[in-house]
């Protein structure tokens, strides 16, 4: 199993991908859960060179809008900028015109 309160950020590849945010490509609805609820993975850590785990978690993830909704659940914070360029993850979305995670942005409580 994983041991107690591992530092999922601070294993980093060369500024682009931390243990946490590489997982996010493949990880599951439970898994990230799971991990969320048993280390110090920061959900709100970018990279340098990096992307926001939102944007990963929604572009480039397996489980697309159930993680991101996890990740909002945990206070990720959509006004933090994606990447370099690109803005926030709000504008991302508002842009994509994705209505159904700007809905879970409007209800996140954090």
């Amino acid at each position: 199993m994983v041991k107690e309160n591992p530092d999922f950020n601070s294993l980093m590849y060369f500024d682009q991908f931390t243990m946490f945010t590489g997982a996010l490509r493949y990880i599951n609805s439970k898994g990230l859960q799971y991990v969320l609820e048993n280390s110090n993975a920061d959900v709100n850590f970018k990279p340098t060179h990096g992307y926001s785990a939102l944007y990963l978690a929604y572009e480039r993830g397996e489980c697309g809008v159930d993680c991101v909704e996890i990740l909002l659940d945990h206070c990720a914070d959509p006004s933090l900028p994606v990447g370099w360029d690109e803005g926030t993850f709000t504008e991302y979305v508002t842009r994509k015109n994705d209505q159904q995670v700007l809905r879970l942005i409007e209800e996140q409580e954090c």
